[in-house]
């Protein structure tokens, strides 16, 4: 019996690591899915980031581009939206003091700032448009190519300090 175990422990966990190549965050295979989780996570991060988050003053949330390559993501428009919606009725939901804005302002802020891709990959910039939009957090992130589809990484940020509040990963699988 203790050579079966020895012989079949090694065994799984091997094979247990060999499906561990998404084991850090979730799997989906719709976009829309994942951005409703998305929504809620991001949710999880401000519940562990502030203490207070029912009880204190209203705190503004906006959801800023995603990057892939080092340019803005063609799926940053979805994304932005999509988050926003999905942030504010987590928001609602749990009763937490956010106001969230919307992506209109936020375009209508790049517009203006008529900023060139490469300069949208600098954190001062991403807090720049944070400030310009008057948010004191901003969900914001990355999209990577992984070998069966497509690696999501969100991150919040306090668009004061620059400080990462937090962040979590998705994945959707081709």
């Amino acid at each position: 019996m203790k050579r079966c175990l020895l012989f079949l422990v090694p065994v799984l966990v091997l094979a247990l690591s060999g499906c561990a190549s998404f084991s850090r965050g979730s799997q989906y295979s719709n976009l829309d899915i994942l951005i409703e989780d998305a929504g809620w996570s991001a949710v999880d991060v401000l519940w562990e980031s502030y203490e207070d988050l029912d009880t204190a003053a209203v705190r503004t949330l906006a959801v800023s581009y995603f990057l892939e390559d080092a340019q803005v993501s063609p799926l940053s428009g979805t994304l932005i939206e999509g988050l926003t919606i999905e942030i504010a009725n987590a928001v609602n939901y749990e009763g937490v003091e956010i106001r969230v804005v919307s992506r209109t302002n936020l375009e209508q802020i790049l517009q203006e700032l008529a900023f060139q891709s490469s300069d949208l990959v600098d954190p001062a910039t991403q807090r720049s448009v944070g400030k310009q939009l008057g948010a004191e957090i901003l969900v914001t992130g990355s999209i990577s190519p992984v070998e069966a589809g497509k690696k999501f990484s969100f991150q919040l940020l306090e668009v004061e300090t620059g400080a990462v509040l937090g962040g979590f990963t998705m994945y959707l699988v081709d």
